[in-house]
C-alpha cells in the first residue's frame, strides 16, 4: 500500500511526463476521468489498417 507522499510524488511525475494517453489513462482510474477521455487520446496511434496501436507503449 502507497502512502499519501508516494501516490502524490507518482500523480506528479505522471502530470509532468506522461504522453496524453498515459495521462487520460492515469485520470481515468485515478481522478475521476471518463473513458471519453481516454478514447479521446486514441487518434494519436493509429495503425496502417485503421486499428489503433501504433508507437502507443513508450520508448524507454
Amino acid at each position: 500500500m502507497l502512502t499519501e507522499q508516494q501516490f502524490q510524488s507518482i500523480k506528479n511525475r505522471v502530470h509532468l511526463n506522461a504522453r496524453e494517453i498515459e495521462l487520460t489513462m492515469w485520470k481515468y482510474h485515478f481522478e475521476d476521468g471518463s473513458k471519453e477521455e481516454v478514447l479521446s487520446a486514441l487518434p494519436a496511434y493509429p495503425n496502417a489498417d485503421g486499428g489503433f496501436g501504433h508507437a502507443l507503449e513508450a520508448d524507454h
